[in-house]
């Protein structure tokens, strides 16, 4: 008996013809997203037989590579800080985590025909769009970007893992491997702007509380009978209350504590004697 509980997508079969598998035209000037600390149009490669969970989700093997994206801002940003929003809980983000980050977008220079995990199509080659998509095993989902290209396929569209918005999708395109960005006539950066100007809408459209990370200097714990707490802006006071207002109040500190020592690796908070 089938156990429901379970992942069942499996590699592809090497002797099916994919040839009609179900897919989409990705037409030239269509706008992508991308979200990115170095260089933004990058095809990577997958990783050595054994360590695929290293590379991404549709790696093709060297020499081609894969360039993921998305085709708006937010869904590209939540692609990135993904593995953050997963492992908090209640879900939230230290300010910081923004810093490094860009978000650049582009007209695509060539018209892709893509595999379309869209498609209802799919399960009958033996697909599992939303495995696919989100929890298939690297090892796996990579075979398949192979399957998919010989069969002359030039990427996959699919569900964003992070973003369930139904207008949106990611795309990963097939190309060389390697760093696209050098030829500017074929990969410019339309615009391009930093992650941290995306804060607030990022934080409003996924319910992320976006924490201000207080200094050393900011920020202290006491036992005293008020609990000081700085944010950005004013210093605010606030008087313990009741054990529910205390509660709440502390575990606001405590997830500033957490969010702080897990990014600096000091301890920032401490207690005061008397």
């Amino acid at each position: 008996m089938t156990q429901r509980d379970q992942g069942h997508q499996g590699p592809p079969d090497p002797n099916q013809d994919l040839s009609d598998f179900a897919s989409r035209d990705i037409r030239h000037g269509s706008k992508v997203y991308r979200t990115h600390e170095q260089s933004p149009w990058y095809f990577a490669s997958a990783p050595n037989a054994g360590k695929e969970h290293e590379g991404g989700r549709f790696d093709l093997p060297k020499p081609k590579g894969t360039l993921y994206v998305a085709n708006n801002a937010l869904s590209a940003l939540a692609e990135r800080l993904g593995p953050d929003l997963l492992d908090a809980t209640p879900p939230e983000l230290p300010s910081d985590a923004f810093d490094l980050w860009f978000v650049s977008s582009t007209r695509l220079p060539y018209d892709y025909r893509v595999a379309d995990l869209w498609s209802q199509k799919v399960g009958g080659f033996g697909v599992i769009a939303s495995e696919m998509s989100a929890s298939a095993p690297y090892a796996i989902t990579q075979e398949w970007a192979s399957a998919w290209k010989r069969a002359g396929l030039n990427g996959v569209r699919y569900s964003p893992r992070h973003d369930a918005h139904r207008r949106a999708y990611s795309l990963a395109l097939f190309g060389h491997a390697g760093d696209a960005t050098a030829d500017q006539r074929q990969w410019p950066i339309t615009h391009a702007v930093p992650a941290r100007t995306l804060l607030r809408n990022f934080s409003k459209a996924f319910q992320v509380e976006v924490l201000t990370i207080p200094s050393k200097a900011e920020a202290d714990f006491t036992r005293s009978d008020r609990l000081t707490v700085w944010l950005k802006g004013p210093k605010e006071t606030r008087a313990p209350g009741n054990e529910e207002d205390r509660g709440r109040v502390q575990e606001r500190v405590l997830g500033l504590v957490r969010s702080l020592t897990m990014r600096t690796h000091v301890q920032v908070f401490r207690r005061r004697n008397g």
